[in-house]
């Protein structure tokens, strides 16, 4: 029996840093490419950047001091009431 040889696409938030795979998900086999032309993809080009981004600005939304707002998430928009209010206050002994 000859050896398989397979290639998938994945794609995935970032490298561990043991070197695994941080929340893989399979997209393809892909028969198109050659074995020797595949290289590890780097976390920075993995599209985290791009996250970090819309963290940013989703809490440069929240920090106006206001108790409420529309929140503009992507395409979404979300809106948020009472933002002033303390639903867990801290216990004090």
């Amino acid at each position: 029996m000859g050896r398989a040889e397979g290639r998938c696409e994945v794609k995935f938030q970032n490298w561990t840093d043991d070197g695994f795979l941080r929340a893989p998900v399979f997209l393809r086999f892909r028969d198109d490419i050659d074995p020797r032309e595949v290289r590890r993809q780097s976390a920075r080009t993995a599209a985290a950047p791009a996250v970090d981004d819309e963290i940013a600005a989703i809490l440069r939304q929240l920090d106006n001091g206001k108790s409420s707002l529309v929140l503009a998430v992507g395409k979404h928009q979300i809106r948020l009431t009472h933002l002033d209010r303390v639903y867990w206050p801290q216990m004090r002994r």
